[in-house]
């Protein structure tokens, strides 16, 4: 059983390989202690326990000691090492979005749709802002290139990723460890966990983490005062029962906050000096931000990786979240049995200066949401070493979202003028799917798979809007920028500008969507496996939830569903010894109804934002990811992505009646053309069988552009340049078990700066600039 770990009881994993070892999943890239071969890596990508090497599918996967040695305790730090994979976030640890092969869709907003869903132990989580929060005590990560619509439901048009907690081991000893971190930027970080038996058919583990940090970023505009600071402390507590050798339980209950200020933006400006015009600048140097260029209101642009400008002193990211989730796995003889119930629930909260400026105008967003997510899937597999193996399951799940949005413009310090739309949006989301897999094996070495997936999503809610004219009650102090609790919706009713009519919408759609995979698997005589396949998938229909939108009755219609057609062939090879392991794919994506976000300046000079399907596009690329083994404590990992992406017609400017225009041939946002990440691992065996392991690691990501609407002439002002980031540990296990270690790292070593995100508006972009040069001592015990 998957669901439940068992430490005496063996169980076999089937493949056409043979057979592995062991119900307690191994998920090793490689040793890296002492192994002088590649280890077996063990994977439930396929829902189902099988080798990574037997399965036609581009994954990527690191063990939860992987992630302890490198200190990896945010997802920002993990997905650097896949190729053809951006990380795309502003906002605190939890909260992230993924551009995969080209595909992906940025915005941070609670409804927003993504085509790069989070699993956390088989959980979906909707939301964008825990979807990375309880990444700690982990067993595995799972990182799926390419639609996954068969097995793991809509919204997986660019991939999936697999967060997999350490579980319960039934009949094991009381086990754990604890991690200490100290740091730069008063990082003071604490990860743990304990877990053992609690009778002979049960267990439990219970993990914790605390990351505080004081903020990376000197704010310039307010003296003492940082950015981006974090307090975050979340327990996962689970327990295991197995009543039989045929039934298992597990119960996971997890929670916590994750508090601290906003992260900052840097705006670098398009204004030539002393002049107010856009793109008027020459002087452009996106790679270092120095520049004589100007944002329109004399503000200079500076270069610091940790300093940035921000009016807001009380600013806030805060997320509060917890959630439980049962699973029974039931053995029924030649089939397995799986029930999983979820629940997951969240409040998240925000208030930042959004403009990056040193200039007296202030763009700020207020938001809120509250966030409830209920889901049960039922699966049954089959578990029989047969020539025909299926999977067949039922999956339904629903949301509620409340969202409050607010955006003050104004000019300080007197308010002069003070505008802004503000919102209310609820939103109910309900789903239904049924889906399959069957692998068939056509002959000894040839197999056939086939999977189909039906789903009906329904969205149907009320969204409200009213226009703000907040000047006479800033100046009055009624409206104060340090109270961000006066920025909501029902509060801001009383200051709504009188010539302009609040929205009121309730709005209802429903859309019927399918994916589909076809494929065939040819293993060699020297267990080498060819693969390839033709997979569909969608990503959910979804409103506009901006309020501008809403007032100008543009979220109605929504954008539909966008469709992906996926064609991939791969090859994967242990070999010489298992010294080498070679992983290679190529892939071809035909993009159709693809959604964008877009800003619309109106007749009125007012701006209109909403979703749209804009355009149609094809990714095409190369991956290879090599392990090579070459003994005497050396381990080298070496990964490669070549993409390129294009528009191939663009429907925007027939929707805009000529107003915007998405130009044919352009790449897609955050998808650069090449990606190199390597590592070099050393191991010393010590005196007493003490272990000294020396690292360094990193990432070139070749230049990425970020504004889909722009044009030739301006694209240089949201291109970020090409970038390498390296880092580093040096860990000493020690001990006479082995069981202290303490471990010396650094991160972005260069202190190289580049972004996650980049927006134009208008004489100035806005920057949201990743980590600078961090580093730390971190102090271990096992037991």
């Amino acid at each position: 059983m998957e669901g439940v770990q068992m430490h005496q009881n063996s169980l076999a994993i089937s493949g056409r390989r043979g057979i592995l070892a062991g119900v307690v999943v191994p998920c090793l890239v490689w040793s890296l202690y002492a192994h002088a071969q590649i280890e077996e890596i063990t994977v439930t990508a396929t829902k189902r326990a099988e080798s990574l090497e037997d399965i036609g599918i581009a994954v990527t996967a690191f063990t939860g000691d992987d992630l302890r040695a490198g200190n990896i305790v945010a997802p920002r730090d993990l997905f650097n090492r896949i190729p053809n994979v951006q990380l795309q976030t502003n906002s605190a640890n939890g909260q992230m979005q993924l551009s995969v092969r080209g595909i992906s869709f940025p915005t941070f907003s609670p409804i927003g749709v993504q085509p790069v869903m989070m699993f956390q132990d088989e959980i979906a989580m909707s939301s964008p802002q825990t979807a990375g929060l309880f990444i700690f005590d982990l067993e595995r990560v799972e990182v799926l290139r390419g639609p996954q619509n068969t097995l793991y439901g809509r919204n997986t048009t660019g991939g999936a990723v697999n967060f997999i907690a350490r579980r319960p081991e039934i009949g094991g000893d009381t086990n754990g460890y604890a991690d200490l971190t100290m740091g730069s930027a008063g990082t003071v970080n604490l990860n743990g966990a304990i877990g053992g038996r609690l009778g002979e058919n049960s267990a439990f583990r219970l993990a914790v983490q605390s990351l505080n940090n004081t903020g990376y970023w000197d704010n310039l505009l307010i003296p003492g005062d940082t950015m981006g600071e974090r307090n975050q402390h979340l327990f996962r507590a689970q327990f295991a029962w197995q009543p039989n050798d045929s039934v298992g339980w597990l119960l996971n209950v997890h929670g916590g906050a994750s508090k601290g200020g906003s992260r900052p933006v840097k705006a670098h400006g398009f204004a030539a000096p002393g002049t107010d015009v856009a793109y008027s600048c020459t002087d452009i140097n996106i790679d270092t931000f120095k520049t004589t260029c100007e944002d329109g209101f004399g503000g200079e642009t500076i270069s610091h990786t940790d300093k940035a400008f921000g009016f807001i002193e009380n600013d806030i990211d805060d997320t509060t979240a917890w959630g439980a989730s049962v699973r029974l796995d039931w053995s029924l003889g030649s089939a397995d049995f799986m029930s999983l119930t979820g629940f997951e629930t969240n409040d998240w909260d925000k208030w930042e200066d959004n403009t990056g400026l040193r200039s007296p105008v202030l763009v700020a967003f207020r938001q809120k949401a509250d966030t409830d997510q209920i889901s049960q899937e039922f699966r049954l597999t089959s578990n029989s070493d047969s020539t025909m193996r299926w999977i067949a399951g039922a999956y339904a799940q629903s949301d509620d979202v409340t969202f409050y949005t607010s955006v003050p413009i104004t000019v300080l310090p007197f308010a002069p003028v003070a505008f802004g739309a503000n919102g209310l949006f609820e939103q109910e989301t309900t789903m239904y799917s049924v889906f399959g897999q069957l692998d068939y094996d056509i002959s000894e070495r040839l197999s056939l798979v086939a999977g189909l997936r039906f789903v009906n999503e329904k969205k149907e809610g009320r969204a409200r809007a009213q226009q703000g004219d907040w000047a006479a009650a800033i100046q009055s102090g009624d409206l104060d920028f340090e109270n961000p609790n006066l920025w909501l919706f029902e509060n801001l009713t009383q200051y709504n500008d009188p010539t302009v009519t609040p929205a009121d919408l309730p709005f209802s759609e429903s859309w019927d969507q399918w994916g589909a995979k076809i494929g065939i698997e040819y293993t060699t005589d020297n267990d080498a496996l060819w693969y390839g396949h033709v997979s569909r998938g969608e990503k959910g229909g979804q409103f506009a939830d901006a309020p501008d939108g809403v007032l100008a009755g543009s979220f109605v219609p929504p954008a539909e569903p966008e469709e992906v057609i996926a064609y991939e062939a791969g090859f994967k090879s242990t070999w010489a010894n298992n010294t080498i392991q070679t992983n290679l794919a190529v892939f071809y994506n035909d993009y159709t109804n693809q959604q964008v976000q877009i800003t619309v300046t109106l007749d009125n000079n007012a701006l209109l934002s909403t979703v749209v399907n804009a355009a149609e596009s094809e990714t095409h690329g190369f991956e290879a990811e090599v392990l090579f083994a070459p003994g005497n404590g050396w381990f080298v990992d070496l990964g490669l992505g070549l993409l390129r992406s294009e528009v191939k017609k663009d429907s925007l400017s027939e929707i805009t009646g000529g107003v915007l225009a998405i130009e044919e041939g352009r790449s897609l946002n955050n998808a650069p053309e090449t990606t190199v990440n390597f590592g070099i691992t050393k191991e010393f065996t010590l005196a007493n069988s003490n272990v000294l392991s020396a690292r360094l690691d990193g990432r070139y990501t070749s230049s990425r552009e970020f504004n889909l609407i722009d044009t030739p002439a301006t694209r240089v002002f949201t291109t970020d340049p090409s970038y390498t980031v390296l880092n580093a540990y040096i860990d000493y296990k020690f001990g006479p078990e082995s069981q202290f270690r303490m471990s010396v790292w650094g991160k972005n070593l260069g202190d190289e700066l580049y972004f996650n995100r980049f927006e134009d508006i208008g004489t100035s972009n806005l920057g949201y600039p990743a980590d600078p040069r961090t580093y730390g001592l971190t102090f271990g015990i096992d037991f």
